[in-house]
């Protein structure tokens, strides 16, 4: 039916092209002019054509022979003004373009058409707004133009036929009075005239604005934003993509393709989306002609590879689908009106269907949704269905329509199997920043995926602020500028500007998209790692607020996050991911110092020269840290005390090595075990929990904080180079002081004469346990009633009646030096140490059991002050070097020994402390590490046949035998020279569980009728 003309007087021109037919002029084409508002630098049209005329252009033109795969139809309209300045400006005409629509085949009769800003319904409607190819019209105003009105329009294929246009209608019209008061205009577009735009006059870039234009461009916008979230959420319920893209399971095969062409033109795909090849005997396709509901059978057979295509055709079809066919029958004879199903013998099941069985639909064929049939046309099944789909309500929205006799992709199906696809958006990559005269804060929304197999289409944000620190309509007031990312920055996708507006006072509405308006895409993949979307700079003015940005309408925004399976697909193969995730926050005040991350674990003290890698090495990343140290410090807690607040602040040779930076962003420095050595008489050690920056020394730029572990500290000493008149923080070594390798520690006769026996074997028992990790020492019972004297040369344990306030052990030492090698590098070491335990302490003299109420733990405390004399800083963590004693009750399991951490740290102090090759005149020698020896008629070898590991372990470890693999004798001792555990082993690996052994230094023999040897185990 054609149009009625109102309105307009059509006059007709019509030009031919070599290769294409000219239109039949007893068919014009029918034009109306609905709608004509102009606002601003907008024109808008909607514009009507009759579609059996298109019909026409289309069969004229070829362009059903050529298809629509291998080019877009555009749809060009061209809208003239004439320049009316007065004065020396050229009275010049300016073409400006309305373009284009993109058509899209749907059937006989009706062409589906998009733009870059979505048409609206079918027949192809669309508003198609003012773009100049000549030149920049941003600034244009049409006060200064006289509009002629739109001359011509022409259809025209990108890519097919050599790009030859394909028809030209040259138009003239005249207006009426009564369009341009029609009541509906005012109702479909924005007035002329809008709300005063809210501004924030302290900032100058407001203020200078050219605020009329700018609210113009920002109306396009708005409107380009909202059209475009209502022609989503239609495309998604037309598609039902939701439903097609949740639960695929890929199962079974599948019609894949459905040819039902001219004459005996007849064809249908299968296809194996699953792991295995599939034997088709199994498998029938079924025609129930003319609404019957007895079939009539095509049997298959063969065999159908994973993820590979069969096709049956009928015989007498054309070469083209006999050429791709692996079997034909003459039952594949079916109409557009005949359902077709994919039947399983063995199941007894319809896997797939085309129609309803025992249903007409008469001539026409079966619906399909967007003005399609299943007569006379080529179906193919969308890429996200990964399984058949028995009902036809359901079926009917998985199937995408081509032209008939179209073929091109027959033999030729993609599929992908997923359970879900999710995507991630993230906050992330904050900072502040500053031009000279403005603010920003600025972060990225980074996106990723659980699967690495989509291609993204479009998405689609509401970020929420706080509009005390932004103030409010922040995209109306030009505070927001967005970039897309590295990634996302090709043609294929729009600026993402053009789809920013202001969703509400406090909220950004983003949308991110493709650029509608190309004829081929190149999409992203989206993978499981993040990469930027996009960057979004927001301008504030006053410090100290909290931005509070978030993400928001979570629910809603996910409707428009749409993927597709391969990075060219066309535009309306997408799908909803079935998950959208939206991550991140920033919540912290703007301009105070922010740590963001940081070096989780370090080491204080452990610092060498030459050392392989500095475990006293501290990152801190954030902002605001400023650009230069100057008075600005870290603060950590004391691991000397128990305080609850960060009150360690290092000093200048903390943030001086080579290593070490101070910028806005990052902070690299050596975490010390002493600080301010020279004037603190109590030493404080940075430890284990939280510390914060604080600029210099402004209580009010204090960052928030964060964590770090310490799990183990090494002893610094302050050393002055006299020389250079410069100090340094140096580890204290371990000598061979008694001259066979260590130190000679003797015991006071207030602990070998002990009333209770069991003082002099708890501490004979720790001392062992530290000499089993390598700890040189010899014990001596030689001295009575000790008084102590750090100065006497002399390493002594003993019961002393007063100690500190609070403090039940306490170990001094002399702070000494000596130079290494000749050189002017003093370097500290452990000359001699004394170990007081206080007398009238409520003790419990033993290495195991539970620790009973208010009674501290004897042999704990031995073993940590030892720790003190043989290298170890305290520690804020839960370990033996915890500054504060264990007090009753405590259960036998949770009682403190040597861990996995003292184990790691003695290795370090040991095998330092070894290497030093001090100056002849010290007459010095560094420790000599103790091997492991025989204990308690425990022997061993020294090459080692049987492997054991890991040493140390918590809960199991592995012995391979090796070659020798005879059956053997496993037997685990105590330091005591108890056998705690024994078991025959015949199989070269086997495993024994250490869950039912206290944490500890054990003994494991492992011996066979070939060979014996005894290894050292460490349970923590």
């Amino acid at each position: 039916m054609k149009t009625k003309l109102t309105t307009l007087m059509l006059l007709l021109t019509f030009i031919t092209v070599a290769q294409f037919k000219p239109i039949d002029q007893n068919k014009p084409l029918d034009i109306k002019r609905e709608k004509i508002q102009e606002w601003f630098n907008n024109s808008t049209f909607v514009v009507e054509v009759d579609t059996v005329s298109v019909k026409q252009i289309f069969k004229n033109t070829g362009i059903n022979e050529i298809g629509l795969e291998k080019g877009e139809i555009y749809l060009e309209i061209i809208y003239k003004v004439k320049n009316k300045l007065k004065g020396n400006v050229p009275k010049s005409e300016l073409k400006i373009y309305l373009y284009r629509g993109r058509f899209q085949y749907i059937n006989d009769s009706k062409y589906n058409v998009s733009a870059s800003d979505h048409f609206e319904s079918l027949p192809f409607k669309g508003i198609l707004f003012l773009s100049n190819k000549e030149g920049d019209i941003k600034n244009f105003d049409e006060t200064n133009y006289k509009r002629i009105g739109v001359i011509s329009y022409h259809l025209y294929n990108s890519e097919a036929v050599n790009n030859y246009l394909i028809e030209e209608f040259n138009i003239k019209f005249k207006e009426t009075r009564e369009e341009k008061k029609n009541e509906s205009l005012q109702k479909d577009f924005p007035k002329k005239k809008k709300e005063p735009i809210e501004k924030i006059n302290k900032l100058n870039s407001v203020k200078e604005r050219d605020t009329l234009g700018f609210h113009n461009r920002y109306q396009k916008r708005l409107d380009k934003y909202n059209l475009r979230e209502s022609q989503i959420k239609k495309l998604v319920e037309q598609n039902n993509i939701s439903t097609i893209t949740r639960g695929v399971d890929c199962e079974d095969i599948f019609i894949s393709e459905y040819v039902e062409g001219t004459n005996h033109n007849n064809a249908i795909e299968l296809f194996n989306p699953t792991e295995n090849a599939i034997d088709l005997a199994d498998y029938v396709i079924k025609v129930f002609y003319n609404g019957t509901n007895s079939p009539i059978d095509v049997p298959l057979t063969g065999t159908l590879p994973s993820k590979e295509t069969f096709v049956v055709a009928h015989p007498n079809a054309n070469s083209s689908i006999l050429e791709k066919s692996d079997l034909t029958h003459q039952n594949m004879n079916y109409n557009g009106d005949d359902a077709v199903s994919l039947y399983k013998n063995s199941s007894q099941t319809h896997l797939d269907i085309i129609g309803e069985i025992g249903v007409n639909p008469g001539n026409g064929g079966w619906d399909v949704p967007q003005n399609g049939s299943t007569k006379d046309r080529t179906l193919i099944r969308k890429q996200p269905v990964g399984k058949g789909q028995p009902d036809w309500v359901q079926a009917k929205l998985e199937w995408k329509i081509l032209p008939i006799n179209y073929i091109n992709n027959l033999k030729m199906h993609h599929g992908k199997c997923r359970s879900s696809v999710d995507v991630n958006f993230e906050i992330a990559n904050v900072s502040e920043t500053n031009d000279g005269t403005n603010n920003f804060l600025e972060f990225d929304i980074m996106v990723s995926s659980n699967t690495n197999d989509s291609y993204l289409q479009s998405a689609q944000f509401s970020i929420q602020y706080d509009a005390t620190t932004f103030g409010t309509y922040m995209v109306q007031n030009g505070l927001v500028n967005l970039t897309n990312g590295l990634n996302f920055a090709s043609a294929t996708y729009d600026d993402v500007n053009n789809l920013l507006i202001d969703k509400t006072s406090n909220t950004l509405g983003i949308g991110f998209d493709i650029n509608y308006a190309l004829g081929s895409f190149q999409r992203t993949l989206i993978t499981s790692s993040p990469q930027q979307l996009l960057h979004i700079k927001l301008q504030f003015s006053t410090c100290n607020l909290n931005p509070n940005i978030s993400f928001t309408d979570q629910n809603f925004n996910s409707n428009f996050n749409l993927f597709t399976l391969t990075s060219d697909a066309f535009w309306t193969d997408n799908s909803n991911y079935n998950n959208s995730n939206y991550l991140g926050s920033i919540t912290d005040p703007l301009c105070k110092p922010i740590i963001t991350e940081s070096t989780p674990t370090v080491y204080p003290g452990a610092y060498f020269p030459g050392n392989p890698t500095n475990l006293a090495l501290m990152t801190i990343k954030g902002r605001n840290f400023g650009a230069t140290r100057g008075t600005s410090n870290v603060y950590f807690k004391n691991g000397n005390n128990s305080t609850l607040f960060p009150e360690a602040l290092l000093d200048e040779y903390d943030f001086s090595c080579t290593e070490c930076i101070w910028s806005d962003t990052e902070i690299r420095l050596q975490l010390p075990s002493i600080i301010n050595g020279f004037i603190n008489t109590e030493r404080v050690l940075p430890t284990s929990g939280d510390f914060y920056i604080k600029l210099n020394d402004d209580n009010t730029q204090q960052s928030n904080l964060k964590q770090v572990n310490c799990p183990y500290a090494i002893h610094n000493q302050v050393v002055v180079d006299d020389i250079n008149s410069t100090f340094e923080k140096t580890r204290i070594h371990l000598l061979n002081q008694n001259n066979i390798g260590g130190y000679t520690i003797h015991i006071d006769n207030s602990i070998s004469q002990h009333s209770n026996p069991a003082v002099r074997q708890v501490v004979l028992q720790a001392i062992e346990d530290w000499k089993f990790l390598g700890v040189n020492v010899t014990v001596l019972e030689d001295v009575n009633n000790y008084s102590g004297d750090d100065q006497d040369g002399i390493n002594v344990l003993y019961f002393k009646s007063i100690l500190g306030l609070d403090v039940v052990g306490e170990t001094s030492f002399p702070e000494v030096t000596c130079t290494e090698n000749a050189t002017t590098t003093d370097i500290p070491h452990m000359r001699e140490f004394d170990v007081a335990f206080l007398s009238s302490a409520n003790w419990q003299f033993n290495t195991s059991g539970d620790l009973q109420n208010g009674k501290f733990d004897f042999y704990e405390v031995v073993l940590h002050e030892l720790g003190h004399a043989f290298g170890f800083g305290h520690t804020r963590t839960t370990d033996l070097m915890f500054p504060t004693a264990s007090e009753g009750f405590v259960s036998s399991t949770s009682r403190k020994k040597i861990g996995q951490y003292n184990i790691e740290g003695i290795e370090n102090i040991l095998n330092r402390s070894s290497s030093i090759v001090y100056s002849t005149i010290c007459s010095l020698s560094p420790m000599i590490i103790l091997a492991l020896c025989p204990t308690n008629s425990i022997t061993e070898t020294s090459s080692y046949k049987f492997n054991i590991y890991p040493i140390p372990s918590k809960e199991e470890i592995t012995i391979d035998l090796g070659n020798d693999v005879v059956e053997s004798i496993v037997e685990l001792t105590d330091m005591n020279g108890k056998i705690i555990f024994s078991s025959t082993i015949k199989n070269k690996i086997n495993h024994i569980s250490l869950n039912y052994f206290n944490s500890g230094v054990y003994f494991i023999n492992i011996s066979n009728s070939n060979h014996s040897e005894t290894r050292k185990l460490i349970k923590y």
